[in-house]
């Protein structure tokens, strides 16, 4: 509707133009060939051209008319509906923008995470409510010897029966049950943590499960055992010779060379202890790495003697 009034103006004013022009024509024509309009007189022509002009004055009267009454309010609307038209469009394409820069942050987050998780060395595997796997990272296939076919809850841990793995146990009393376990398997020693997943309701909603292989820890916490053991022996078999010899010097020994042998047996297994304690206070010292390592150099035969 751009401009539209001018236009019809216009056109209202070709026409009347036009027809102006037509009966002038006309009359000039008749006047020339015909007698009779040779005759008409002055104030007939006067007359005549004074209707065609009011016939061009209303002709541009009805156009102006209808440009403010029609014409403009027309575009007004059109332009109105052009302008929400776009807006909406702009709305639109905003909202689609929007959409997908959030879908390819989102895309970009779970490759991250998948990444994340394909190199932990800790397993990882995430179970839907009905036990079906719904992720599982190589590390846990390896650590749990899994193969394509063990693909639910119930395949995976069924094996572990001794250890009465229950899925709904672990979600619905995870206050009343142990969500910590520890298994064996030919991978070694393995602990298994629970968790469930839950939504904003806080329903349950799945199950991961984090594997971690704690052999390593398991071999230095039995290694720490043995050397306890192995030191309580140590400290054990002095201590009871310097009991046993103080008792028996106690109660009285007549014999002066037999009281010195004692002695000097009580004296030996003291500075037994002595050295024991003072390798353990070094071991204490390397282990949190007060005292850094001397190397020095020792007669082999003599330390076999001892």
């Amino acid at each position: 509707m751009k401009n539209y009034h001018l236009k019809l103006i216009l056109a209202f004013f070709i026409i009347s133009s036009i027809t102006i022009l037509a009966m002038g024509v006309l009359y000039f024509n008749f006047a020339k060939y015909n007698v009779d309009l040779k005759i008409i007189n002055k104030e007939i022509a006067i007359t005549t051209f004074s209707a065609i002009g009011v016939i061009a004055i209303s002709c541009i009267i009805m156009a102006l008319v209808t440009m403010k009454k029609i014409i403009k309010p027309m575009s007004r609307m059109l332009k109105s509906a052009s302008f929400e038209k776009d807006y909406e469009n702009k709305i639109e394409n905003l909202e689609i923008s929007d959409l997908q820069d959030k879908l390819i942050a989102a895309n970009r987050q779970k490759l991250n995470s998948d990444t994340i998780l394909k190199h932990m060395t800790d397993g990882v595997i995430s179970f839907d409510m009905q036990g079906n796997v719904t992720y599982i990272n190589p590390a846990a296939k390896y650590m749990l010897e899994l193969k394509d076919i063990d693909n639910t809850f119930e395949k995976i841990f069924s094996k572990y029966k001794e250890n009465e793995i229950n899925m709904e146990k672990i979600i619905y009393l995870e206050d009343w049950t142990s969500s910590e376990l520890k298994i064996d398997n030919n991978q070694g020693s393995i602990n298994l943590f629970f968790v469930p997943f839950k939504d904003e309701l806080k329903r349950p909603t799945g199950l991961m499960v984090v594997i971690q292989d704690i052999t390593e820890h398991v071999k230095l916490d039995n290694m720490r055992k043995e050397f306890v053991a192995d030191v309580s022996h140590e400290l054990k078999t002095p201590l009871t010779s310097i009991m046993g010899f103080s008792e028996t010097l106690l109660d009285g020994v007549d014999d002066k060379e037999t009281e010195q042998h004692f002695l000097k047996v009580i004296k030996d297994n003291a500075d037994r202890m002595e050295k024991l304690v003072q390798d353990l206070l070094t071991l204490s010292k390397y282990d949190k790495k007060i005292e850094k390592n001397k190397f020095v150099e020792f007669d082999l035969v003599e330390l076999t003697k001892s």
